[in-house]
């Protein structure tokens, strides 16, 4: 159900997109899906675009000069077009593909040419330019890449959507289920509602489940050493739960 609601309100920005309505009657405009870490705005995109031309490219972790030098190397096998810069790597997939999809995209704050090459070059020809769109956090600086950001926004999955899709689990269940997955759509994929919720939890703690691949992930986010979030959870283990106490 959240799947279907969300792709729809992708489908709106693509049709957008291909009348030249509202936002995209402008030149310089791209589409933003926004959403906290995990809530699968990636996985949307990519199954949204299966077995369509497209180019995705993830900037997680990338120095600018490493990402321009990866971002060519990839568009000129994807174009034939040899690439050795942003504004030769932009103007080969802006002529090439229709669909561009750039990802993870934290590090573009510390570039200093990426913007004006961006704005430059990606969405030149108001009839041809391909649909852009930025798969960001909340907390990314996307100024000075258009005029105009067409916005979609992705979330965790609610208590009622975890009620829908798990149609049978009791509501206690629903509940231990949505605190445990925190709404994250990959850690509920693996649920199976048939066994135990009990089990579904030993599953859960496997090292090889989405849990435990996200949750050290997230929490290096926010919690940038270690020892801090150790003792965070210590104290919370310990029956602490306010912040006070935690403190």
């Amino acid at each position: 159900m959240d799947k279907i609601k969300r792709s729809a309100k992708i489908w709106d920005t693509i049709e957008q997109y291909m009348h030249r309505n509202r936002a995209w009657a402008t030149l310089k405009t791209v589409a933003v899906v926004s959403g906290l870490a995990g809530c699968g705005k990636t996985t949307l995109l990519l199954d949204y675009f299966k077995g369509k031309k497209h180019f995705y490219f993830s900037f997680d972790g990338l120095e600018e000069s490493i990402a321009e030098r990866l971002l060519a190397e990839k568009v000129a096998a994807g174009t034939g077009v040899a690439a050795m810069n942003w504004d030769e790597a932009f103007i080969a997939l802006s002529n090439t593909y229709r669909y561009i999809i750039f990802d993870d995209l934290a590090p573009l704050s510390s570039y200093r040419r990426f913007k004006s090459a961006f704005y430059e070059h990606m969405c030149r020809n108001f009839h041809s330019r391909p649909l852009v769109l930025l798969i960001a956090q909340p907390t990314d600086n996307l100024s000075g890449l258009a005029d105009n950001y067409d916005r979609v926004n992705a979330s965790y999955f609610s208590v009622p959507e975890v009620m829908k899709l798990f149609p049978t689990l009791s509501k206690i269940d629903v509940l231990g289920l949505s605190a445990v997955s925190g709404g994250v759509p990959n850690i509920l994929k693996e649920y199976d509602p048939q066994i135990s919720f009990e089990d579904n939890l030993c599953c859960i703690l496997r090292p090889d489940s989405a849990f435990c691949g996200f949750m050290p992930h997230l929490m290096e986010k926010y919690f940038r050493k270690p020892e801090v979030y150790h003792y965070i959870l210590c104290a919370i283990a310990h029956g602490h739960h306010r912040i006070s106490d935690i403190g």
